[in-house]
């Protein structure tokens, strides 16, 4: 037996959730000894990483959002490549 849930030519919309972004928390991030990457450095560059998810949250256009997230990851991986990050 065959039961058609949806009539023929009817279109069941999906919408995708929207990504889920987390913050860095720059009183959590600190100096691990590389050259030029001090405390306020990390903690600068890990905020300048959160201004710019907190850019793509805000953004309405997909292009926007994800320049505004690429560059705030591109920054957050200076984080973890030259800084402590405690969880």
């Amino acid at each position: 037996m065959f039961i058609m849930t949806n009539k023929p030519g009817t279109v069941t919309t999906i919408v995708a959730d929207p990504p889920v972004v987390t913050y860095l928390d720059p009183g959590k991030v600190g100096s691990s000894g590389q050259p030029g990457w001090d405390d306020a450095a990390c903690q600068s560059v890990a905020q300048s990483a959160n201004d710019w998810k907190a850019v793509g949250d805000q953004r309405d256009d997909l292009q926007s959002s994800a320049r505004a997230y690429l560059i705030a990851s591109l920054l957050e991986g200076e984080v973890y490549d030259n800084c402590i990050v405690q969880d």
